[in-house]
């Protein structure tokens, strides 16, 4: 069945924050602990996919996430650490993925359903001015969030085709692939750093990927 629209997930599918990683090498190095950025990737992942935020953010959940974070690491969650953790991340800024080049190229309608508050309108306006994302679903608007199923059966009322012309393209199992699937879309995981390399549904490896996968349906 021919693809009618894209829907995309924004947090590290669309918008990542490239300062991320260092700052928290940074800080586990000043620990005395010298982890790689390919690990603090997997374990940031890792604990992102068990503890999903909230619609609002504030200092208590990024303490909570900081210890489970360590937790995964392997290293014990001590209350300095997690602390210098939250005061060198909390304002990091976000930035697209230089692959997101390619959404005005793709040639079909471009719609969100993302775990976001309402800043996303602008953080989306900032970074991509030429794009109308529609259906545009946030999940502090709908009152529900991924992975709740919920949230996908309102972005397919929104979306106005059928779920199996919805190609969905997101970065986690479990709160994207798993959920999208359920609801009758064509799940896309966007996996750059091979942190699912056991994952048997289709993968990207880049969004440029899209225009090749498009062009073949």
């Amino acid at each position: 069945m021919a693809a009618k629209l894209i829907l995309f997930d924004v947090a590290d599918t669309l918008l990542y924050k490239p300062a991320l990683l260092p700052a928290l090498a940074a800080e586990l190095a000043r620990a005395g602990i010298a982890a790689s950025e390919a690990q603090i990737a997997r374990a940031h992942r890792a604990t992102r996919d068990l503890l999903p935020a909230p619609d609002r953010t504030g200092r208590d959940f990024y303490l909570e996430f900081n210890a489970r974070f360590l937790d995964v690491l392997g290293v014990l969650p001590e209350s300095d650490l997690v602390e210098r953790i939250y005061l060198s991340c909390r304002s990091l800024p976000w930035a697209p993925f230089p692959d997101t080049a390619v959404l005005a190229r793709l040639g079909l309608p471009l719609g969100i359903i993302s775990n976001w508050d309402g800043t996303l309108r602008e953080r989306l306006g900032e970074h991509f001015p030429g794009i109308a994302f529609d259906p545009l679903l946030i999940s502090s608007d709908a009152g529900v969030a991924k992975p709740d199923p919920r949230f996908y059966a309102s972005a397919l009322a929104a979306a106005r085709v059928a779920p199996g012309e919805i190609l969905y393209v997101g970065d986690s199992v479990r709160l994207d692939m798993v959920p999208a699937t359920q609801a009758g879309m064509r799940a896309l995981l966007i996996d750059r750093a091979d942190h699912y390399p056991l994952y048997q549904g289709e993968r990207l490896t880049s969004l440029y990927d899209l225009e090749r996968l498009i062009d073949e349906v």
